[in-house]
Formats: C-alpha cells, sequence, structure tokens
C-alpha cells in the first residue's frame, strides 16, 4: 500500500532548559510540532499530521507523520540539540491479509452527552477501541487499556483538560486497505495535542 508520508523520529535530551520548557505544556509542544513542520514544507492540513511522543529507556523520542520532515534548525532552536531521522512510510510489509501487528496508542476517547463531548470511563475504553478496530478492517484478538491521565494545560487564557488513555491490541489484518488509513489517519480525537497516532509492530 503506497503512502506520500513521511514519518520522523527525534530523540531530544528532556533536561535541557529549552525542553523542559516544551515538555511543561502540551500547547506549548503542539506548536513547536507544528512549526517545524511548517518549516520543513508540510502542508498545513491536520488530516495529514500525526504525532506522539514516548518515553523510553534511552530517552525521549517524538514521532512525527505527515507530508514531509520537520526542519531540524527549527526543532534545535526550541528543544535544544536533537536528532532526526527521516523515512517514506511504507505499509505493504505490515499489511498483508492475515498478518498479525502489536499496536499501541494514546487516544483522546470521548462520547456526546447533552451536547458535550465527555471522556469514556475506564470500562468503556476497550469496547471503543474494538469497535473502531473492527471498522478498520482489524480483526482484534487482545485489547489492554494501560492507562489513563488528564492533562491540563493553559490555550487562550483558559485551562483546557485531556483525557488520554493508552490502548494497546493484538489484531489480525482483515482488509489491508482499511487497517491503513487507521495508520496513517490515528483514531480518537485531539491528534494536534499528540494522540491518536498508532505504533504498529509486526507479531512473528
Amino acid at each position: 500500500m503506497p503512502s506520500d508520508l513521511i514519518l520522523s523520529r527525534i530523540t531530544f535530551d528532556g533536561s535541557d532548559r529549552r525542553a523542559r520548557h516544551a515538555l511543561a505544556s502540551r500547547e506549548r509542544l503542539h506548536a513547536i510540532v507544528e512549526a517545524a513542520l511548517d518549516a520543513g514544507g508540510s502542508v498545513k492540513t491536520d488530516a495529514r499530521r500525526l504525532w506522539r511522543l514516548d518515553h523510553t529507556r534511552r530517552g525521549l523520542v517524538l514521532y512525527t507523520l505527515a507530508d514531509a520532515a520537520p526542519d531540524m534548525t527549527d526543532l534545535q532552536d526550541r528543544l535544544g540539540a536533537c536528532q532526526v531521522e527521516s523515512k517514506p512510510y511504507t505499509l505493504p510489509r505490515l499489511l498483508g491479509q492475515g498478518d498479525m501487528l502489536r499496536l499501541t496508542v494514546s487516544v483522546n476517547a470521548t462520547k456526546s452527552i447533552h451536547g458535550s463531548r465527555v471522556p469514556l470511563a475506564m470500562d468503556e475504553l476497550g469496547p471503543w477501541f474494538r469497535d473502531r478496530l473492527e471498522r478498520s478492517g482489524l480483526t482484534p484478538l487482545d485489547v489492554r487499556v494501560s492507562d489513563c491521565v488528564d492533562w491540563r494545560f493553559g490555550r487562550h487564557g483558559r485551562t483546557v483538560t485531556l483525557r488520554a488513555a493508552g490502548l494497546a491490541a493484538v489484531v489480525r489484518v482483515a482488509d489491508p486497505a482499511k487497517a491503513g488509513l487507521l495508520l496513517t489517519d490515528g483514531v480518537g480525537r485531539a491528534k494536534g495535542y499528540g494522540l491518536g497516532m498508532v505504533c504498529p509492530t509486526r507479531v512473528a
């Protein structure tokens, strides 16, 4: 399945003063990612931009998936010293019919109550994710909720609260074309704040 998207992996030192300042607010991180992608030549359409921040044993890793790689000079100005590795985002190796994948994602999953969006309860997250997977041509074999935290940050003079739920699943690919859309479009809401980007790995 061809894709015109670029996957970038940015490693940086979270103890750097500039990085600490950025990490203190999801609004700041959002602005940094947007600015770096703009500087890298990305066309600004929300459906074409995903990003996620992972805490690994080797430090912080920021992933972006967009129509261009982020500009490294811009990132260094805002995060401090960092390394950027970029490559075309190709899916064929992962998405053969019947293949098994392990997926991880942090999502903002909500429902509408009396016209307002409210976060799902913990016991609603598993069924919600299963439904999204099935709609995306994937057969869920195991679905788990790993954590659920509330992010609070300032935006335009008011406090915004986003609930981020960590989800993981083992799935079998039933429809490669639909599954590809999940991996390139993400899942859930608040994608501009680093939610919804699905990380797939092949299960041997």
